[in-house]
């Protein structure tokens, strides 16, 4: 093993190094290094892993740059604990895409686990669990950015209630990209007076030509609103910082989707 999210395997009678697909966790200089590696290294200690990759052209197992072999790992020979998703849940590690574009598929080797991913992510952030605690400046933050999907014609960013009450999106809550090149006032999204957003619930902000129109429902565990019909994530990297709507920023959650 590496660190957080890379290790060295025996296959085929040599030795490779496995990157995770999907997922980045600290380097071990940074904050949360030591502790990623710390975990990865115990969900390893049955010593034996499973690896699923995507075949290149030739039919050989993907690379990326660095000649890693890029995989999903499982402890299990039947695909059901998923070394890339527990790492996301224990606040080891967060969700990434790299080198994903406008036009990448949904059902892409990059993509494929997204779903289960995400839903880890969340489960992290709302127990304040690795980077989302001691290694989060904003750890104190109860209403947080939690994702990013800058991809697609429909970009998406998950905003997460883990605190105690509700949380009025009718407000002045401000989003804003790098650099506030664009942001929004959620309040001016909410086509009610007042619409709560229960402790554990979500709310997602939509952009891009593609973006989401939904019916609100008052006290929804889900909620989308629409920020504007046309693309604000950047598909290199990009930072998401959100305001209260006294104008304090509360969180900050930036990506990085390019390089290695």
């Amino acid at each position: 093993m590496i660190d957080g999210d890379t290790s060295r395997v025996w296959l085929d009678g040599k030795e490779e190094t496995v990157r995770y697909v999907a997922i980045e966790a600290p380097e071990l200089a940074e904050p949360g290094g030591p502790e990623a590696r710390q975990a990865h290294e115990k969900l390893l200690s049955s010593g034996q892993v499973w690896l699923e990759c995507d075949p290149d052209a030739e039919g050989k197992p993907g690379r990326d740059g660095r000649k890693r072999l890029l995989a999903y790992a499982f402890a299990d020979d039947a695909g059901q604990r998923c070394l890339n998703t527990e790492l996301v849940r224990q606040g080891a590690a967060k969700v990434g895409a790299r080198a994903v574009k406008d036009d990448t598929p949904a059902d892409s080797f990059a993509l494929k686990h997204l779903d289960e991913l995400l839903a880890a992510q969340i489960e992290a952030a709302q127990s304040r669990a690795g980077w989302w605690g001691k290694g989060d400046p904003h750890s104190a933050a109860d209403f947080i950015v939690c994702f990013i999907k800058f991809w697609g014609t429909d970009e998406v960013v998950w905003l997460l209630n883990r605190g105690a009450v509700a949380i009025d999106l009718a407000l002045a809550w401000q989003l804003a990209d790098q650099g506030e090149r664009n942001s929004v006032t959620l309040g001016q999204r909410v086509p009610t007076g007042e619409l709560q957003l229960p402790p554990g619930a979500v709310c997602r902000i939509h952009s891009g030509p593609g973006a989401k129109v939904t019916a609100v429902q008052r006290d929804a565990k889900e909620v989308d609103l629409q920020w504007k019909r046309a693309r604000v994530w950047n598909n290199t990297e990009d930072r998401a910082t959100l305001r209260d709507p006294q104008g304090k920023p509360v969180y900050v959650y930036a990506y990085r989707a390019s390089g290695n």
